[in-house]
């Protein structure tokens, strides 16, 4: 029930904040990761449909609007959905979110009928105006353009360092608004140094720092 919660508000928050498709331009680094995400979902959900083991497939999803959507994606874009905002990459944080869950609740109609119709009616139909009802329309299919493993693992990667930096800060007491000069990640893994160097604006504000280095 606690988990429904959460997928609600997630896609209360895109009715809310989302007031046009956008566009696929300026698209940053946390949205080309989310768009990959979204589409390895989509051909993961599809063989697990396929082979029967619709359960998988439902995990999958719940999985992916908890972890990577909304406590992951969702905080990384918020100031650029706000209202007042007026940064060239708005847009692209629109299309993103719109692109994400107009998927999802296609994914999701099977298992959750009337959460994705409601959905559909009134977040996704406003902003382009389709089909009568969300199942009216086909299992999606996957770009497997937009697929970057790299890009995915990485952001484990940077996800990882995040909780670590938190695990930290409740150590020494230090609250997340209050910044901290520096955060050193101790690592000879090359794959820890090229996530950093990728990800490092999303480290940055993630872990409200002014720099972050690697060190073995």
């Amino acid at each position: 029930a606690k988990s429904f919660v959460v997928v609600r508000n997630t896609f209360n928050f895109i009715k809310t904040y989302v007031t046009n498709v956008g566009k696929p331009k300026n698209l940053k680094l946390e949205d080309k990761w989310l768009l990959s995400r979204l589409n390895t979902l989509i051909i993961h959900c599809t063989e697990h449909c396929k082979s029967y083991n619709e359960h998988k497939a439902a995990q999958e999803i719940m999985n992916f609007i908890l972890n990577d959507f909304s406590r992951w994606y969702v905080k990384l874009i918020r100031d650029r959905v706000w209202v007042t905002y007026e940064g060239t990459d708005k847009a692209a944080a629109f299309y993103t979110l719109f692109t994400a869950t107009d998927a999802l609740i296609k994914l999701l109609a099977p298992f959750t009928p009337f959460l994705s119709e409601s959905t559909y009616q009134t977040t996704i139909k406003p902003l382009e105006k389709g089909k009568e009802s969300i199942h009216m329309y086909d299992w999606p299919k996957a770009n497997k353009k937009m697929v970057d493993k790299k890009l995915e693992g990485n952001m484990n990667i940077v996800k990882q360092i995040v909780e670590a930096s938190h695990a930290a800060r409740q150590q020494a007491n230090l609250k997340l608004r209050w910044p901290v000069k520096e955060i050193v990640v101790v690592s000879s893994d090359k794959k820890i140094d090229t996530a950093v160097m990728q990800l490092k604006g999303i480290l940055l504000q993630s872990c409200n720092t002014k720099s972050i280095t690697v060190s073995k």
